[in-house]
C-alpha cells in the first residue's frame, strides 16, 4: 500500500506488529523486499493463517481489503523464516575496494580521502555496471493501523525491487553494514551536490547496487557500487559520488506519495493506464483491446498534471509532456506536422504516455471554430488516435477545465475511454494534501493541520501548495525582523504564519465570484428565535432541504439571517444580487447564472445567497430574457439538489412576483412579518445592551422593522453625543431615554 507522505525517501517499511512477529524482525532491524520467484502473484482470494509445515522455507501472507473507506491497494508478501543474513564474505577474486576508494578519493576532499582511507573493510568485488532492479531495502517501522500481511513503501522502494501497488514480494531480514563510500548516477535535470551534503541528506538510509534514492527535493540517485557490496547504510561520514547516468532512467520527479486526496481517481487511472502498460500479456490473453486514453477534467490546479506525472514515473514508461497551444504553428501543415511527430517519439519510445495539457487548444469543436488551421488538426488528431500500431503500449492522457469545448467525435468510446472527473478536494482530501506540502518544513506545536484543513474548503491542490509557501515566507520575514534578531532563533513555522497566509492567498475556484466568510452569527441577530431554530435544525443535517426562501417587507433582516447562517454553519458564503446578473448580450444572463451555481459547486459546502430573487425568478416579466433566466434558474435549482452541502437561501420582499415553478423548487418558505413585541425587546436589548431600556422601549415602537430601530439607536447616539460634548469620554456613548424618544420624534 502506499506510504505515509513523511516516508518518502527515508527507506521505511511500515508493517503491522503481527507481521513483524512472523518476520522474526522488530523496530528498526532492516528487510529486503524482492519480487517473487514465481512469476503469478500470491492468490489473495481467501486468507490462510500459520506458520507453515515445518519444512516449508516461507509463509504466505494473505492481502485483504479493507472493510471500511474507499478501496486502497496493498502489496502481498511471502515472510522469510531463514533469517540468514545477507551475504558479505570476501568474493576473493582479487577486485578489492581499493579501486573504487582511488578513484572516489580523487574527487574528494583530504578530510574526506583520510576518512575513506582509515576505514577500509576487507576486499570484496564491486559490480562494473548498474545492477537490474532487485532487492529493496527498508528499515521497518511498526504500525498498529497497517493491515495483517500489507506493507507500505515508498515509490523509491518499489521501483528499486520492481514491484507495483497489489503485487506481491517477499521479505527477508537482513543486516546491513556500515556504508564508506557509495558511488550512484542522478537523473537528468538534477543539480550536482558535494559530498557531503549527499551524505547528510542520505543519512540513515539503507542501500544497496540498484537501488533508487531521494536527496533532498528532486534529485533522483540510482545507486550502482557500495563499499561494503550489499546492504549497507549511509552515514554523515560516508563518501558519495555522483555522476551522470550513461543509461537515462525516467524520472518525472513524482511520487503517488506526492498525490494527496486523489485516491479513487488514482486508483482509475491506475486500472486504465498501468495495466495495460506492466501487464499487456493479460489482455491478450483474454482478448481486450487495451484502452487508449483517459480524459482528466476538472478546476484549474485540482492535480490533473501531478496525477500523469506520477502513474508515468510509476509505470517506468517513457513521459511526453506537451501543452495544447505548443503544437500550433503559423505555417500550413506545421501543426499536423508536429502532432504527428509525437505520436511517432511515443511508438518509438514505447512503453509510453503523450500527456496534453490544455487539450481543448487543438481539439475544439470542428462546427463552432471558423480557421480551417483547427480543423485539420482536429482531423490529424483523430487519425492518430485511431491509427495505433502498438496499442495499449502507448497511452495517451488528456487535461482540459472546459470539457464541453472538445470535439464531440474525440470523447467515443476507442479514442478517450474514460473520462475522469478531479473534483473539488473535501476535508479529509485537503488534510491530505496539507501533510504533503509540510513534511519537510520545521512546523511549530501550535500548528494544527486538521484546523487549517476545516478553514480552507474551496482550496484546491495549488491553492494549498501557495498556502504553505506563503506560510514560509510570512515565518522568513518574521525572522528576520529587526524586533526578532537579539532573539534565539526558533527556525519554526508558527500558527501565526499560517493565519497571516491566509489573508494573501484566494482560492482558485473564487476569484471570479464575491466568496467571503460571514462573521455575523444567530447570536448577533435579534428576535425570530423560531426561524432560526428551524434554519439551524434543516441544515445541520444534509439532504432536508433543496433551499430556503425568507420572504418579508423591507427591513426585517432576511439578508442579515442568511448571513448569519452562514456564520453559524462555519463555511464561506456567496452573494449575489438578482439584477446583477443581467446583460444586455444574447445569452450572456443565462450563462453567468450557470456560471454562478458552477461556481458555488466548486466551493462546497458553502451557503448561496439569491438576494432579490424575484429580478431573476419571474417569468411574467415582458421581455424574452425574462422566461429564459427563469428557465436557467430552474434547471440549476434542480441539478444543485444533488449537491447536498451546498445550501441555497434566496430572499424577496415581492413574492407575488416569484413564479410558482420557482417557489415549488424551495422546500420551506420562512414568512418573516414586522417584529412582535418580544422580538422588538429582543432586538433593542441588543442594539442597546440594556434590559431596562428595551422593556421601556418595545411598547413605543409598534410596527417598526429592525432596520428602523437600528437607525434610531444610531440617531440616539448622535444626540448622545452631542449632548454630552466636552463631557469624558466614558460618558458620551450614554444613551438615555430622551435620546430615544428624540431620535422616534415622540417628543
Amino acid at each position: 500500500m502506499l506510504a505515509a507522505p513523511g516516508d518518502l525517501g527515508r527507506g521505511i517499511v511500515r508493517v503491522h506488529p503481527d507481521t513483524a512477529r512472523q518476520l522474526g524482525a522488530s523496530e528498526g532491524d532492516v528487510l529486503a523486499l524482492e519480487r517473487p520467484p514465481s512469476a503469478e502473484p500470491i492468490k489473495t482470494t481467501a486468507p490462510r493463517s500459520g506458520l507453515g509445515r515445518p519444512g516449508d522455507t516461507g509463509v504466505a501472507l494473505v492481502v485483504h481489503e479493507a472493510e471500511t473507506g474507499a478501496p486502497q491497494p496493498r502489496v502481498s508478501m511471502t515472510a522469510s523464516r531463514l533469517g540468514a543474513p545477507a551475504s558479505q564474505a570476501p568474493s576473493g577474486n582479487g577486485h578489492g575496494p581499493a579501486n573504487l576508494s582511488r578513484e572516489l578519493a580523487e574527487t574528494a576532499t583530504a578530510s574526506e580521502a583520510a576518512a575513506l582511507t582509515t576505514q577500509r573493510p576487507t576486499a570484496l568485488t564491486l559490480p562494473s555496471r548498474p545492477a537490474a532492479a532487485g532487492a529493496a531495502f527498508g528499515t521497518v517501522v511498526l504500525d498498529g493501523d497497517q493491515p495483517a500481511g500489507a506493507a507500505a513503501i515508498d515509490g523509491l522502494l518499489r521501483r528499486t525491487a520492481g514491484i507495483g501497488l497489489g503485487e506481491a514480494c517477499t521479505l527477508r531480514v537482513v543486516q546491513p553494514g556500515q556504508a564508506l563510500a557509495v558511488k550512484a548516477e542522478r537523473g537528468p535535470g538534477a543539480t550536482p551536490l558535494k559530498s557531503s551534503e549527499l551524505a547528510r541528506l542520505l543519512d540513515g538510509v539503507v542501500a544497496g547496487a540498484g537501488s533508487y534514492l531521494l536527496a533532498g527535493r528532486g534529485q533522483l540517485l540510482r545507486v550502482t557500487a557500495t563499499t561494503p557490496e550489499g546492504p549497507v547504510r549511509i552515514d554523515a561520514s560516508t563518501l558519495v559520488q555522483v555522476d551522470e547516468a550513461k543509461t537515462p532512467f525516467t524520472d518525472t520527479g513524482v511520487w503517488y506519495e506526492d498525490v494527496g486526496g486523489l485516491d479513487a481517481e488514482l486508483a482509475r487511472v491506475r486500472e486504465i493506464v498501468e495495466l495495460p502498460l506492466l501487464r499487456p500479456e493479460l489482455f491478450a490473453r483474454l482478448g481486450v483491446v487495451p484502452p487508449k486514453g483517459v480524459l482528466l477534467h476538472g478546476a484549474p490546479g485540482t492535480g490533473k498534471t501531478l496525477l500523469a506525472r506520477a502513474v508515468a514515473n510509476e509505470c517506468r514508461a517513457s513521459f511526453l509532456h506537451i501543452n495544447g497551444p505548443d503544437l500550433m504553428h503559423k505555417y500550413y501543415g506545421e501543426s499536423e506536422q508536429r502532432l504527428k511527430q509525437l505520436f511517432e517519439d511515443a511508438a518509438a519510445q514505447a512503453p509510453s504516455i503523450i500527456f496534453i495539457d490544455e487539450i481543448d487548444a487543438i481539439a475544439p469543436k470542428r462546427a463552432e471554430v471558423l480557421g480551417e488551421v483547427e480543423k485539420r488538426v482536429v482531423a490529424q488528431f483523430l487519425a492518430l488516435m485511431d491509427g495505433f500500431v502498438n496499442r495499449g503500449q502507448v497511452v495517451v492522457i488528456g487535461a482540459t477545465n472546459l470539457p464541453g469545448a472538445l470535439d464531440p467525435a474525440l470523447r467515443r468510446p476507442g479514442r478517450f475511454d474514460r473520462e475522469i472527473e478531479i473534483g473539488q478536494p473535501d476535508r479529509s482530501a485537503r488534510l491530505s494534501i496539507l501533510r504533503i506540502h509540510t513534511r519537510s518544513m520545521p512546523l511549530s506545536s501550535d500548528v494544527s493541520l486538521e484546523s487549517l484543513a476545516d478553514r480552507a474548503p474551496g482550496f484546491v491542490g495549488a491553492d494549498l501548495e501557495a498556502l504553505c509557501q506563503e506560510a514560509g515566507m510570512a515565518a522568513i520575514r518574521r525572522l528576520s525582523s529587526p524586533a526578532t534578531s537579539h532573539q534565539p532563533p526558533a527556525t519554526e513555522i508558527a500558527s501565526s504564519d499560517f493565519i497571516e497566509a491566509f489573508h494573501a492567498v484566494a482560492p482558485t475556484g473564487a476569484r471570479e465570484i464575491a466568496r467571503e466568510q460571514a462573521r455575523e452569527t444567530f447570536a448577533g441577530f435579534g428576535g425570530y428565535e423560531g426561524v432560526k431554530r428551524s434554519l439551524r435544525t434543516i441544515f445541520s443535517r444534509a439532504g432536508l432541504s433543496r433551499g430556503v426562501l425568507l420572504q418579508g417587507p423591507s427591513g426585517v433582516g432576511k439578508t442579515f439571517l442568511a448571513r448569519s447562517l452562514a456564520g453559524e454553519m462555519k463555511v464561506p458564503l456567496i452573494a449575489v444580487d438578482g439584477p446583477l446578473l443581467f446583460s444586455k448580450w444574447l445569452g450572456e444572463s443565462e450563462k453567468a447564472l450557470a456560471d454562478l451555481f458552477a461556481k458555488a459547486r466548486q466551493n462546497a459546502p458553502c451557503v448561496l445567497l439569491l438576494d432579490q430573487i424575484e429580478a431573476i425568478g419571474d417569468s411574467r416579466v415582458e421581455s424574452a430574457v425574462g422566461g429564459r433566466m427563469t428557465g436557467q434558474l430552474v434547471r440549476e435549482l434542480d441539478e444543485l439538489a444533488a449537491f447536498p452541502e451546498v445550501a441555497v437561501v434566496a430572499t424577496t420582499n415581492r413574492p407575488e412576483q416569484v413564479d410558482p415553478s420557482v417557489k415549488r423548487r424551495f422546500d420551506y418558505v420562512f414568512d418573516l412579518a414586522l417584529p412582535d413585541e418580544a422580538d422588538r425587546e429582543a432586538i433593542w436589548r441588543l442594539l442597546l445592551g440594556d434590559a431596562e431600556l428595551a422593556a421601556a422601549m418595545s411598547p413605543k415602537t409598534q410596527g417598526m422593522s429592525a432596520a428602523g430601530i437600528a437607525a434610531a439607536v444610531r440617531r440616539a447616539r448622535l444626540f448622545a453625543i452631542e449632548r454630552a460634548e466636552g463631557a469624558p469620554t466614558q460618558e458620551q456613548e450614554t444613551i438615555s431615554m430622551s435620546d430615544l424618544e428624540e431620535a422616534l420624534c415622540l417628543k
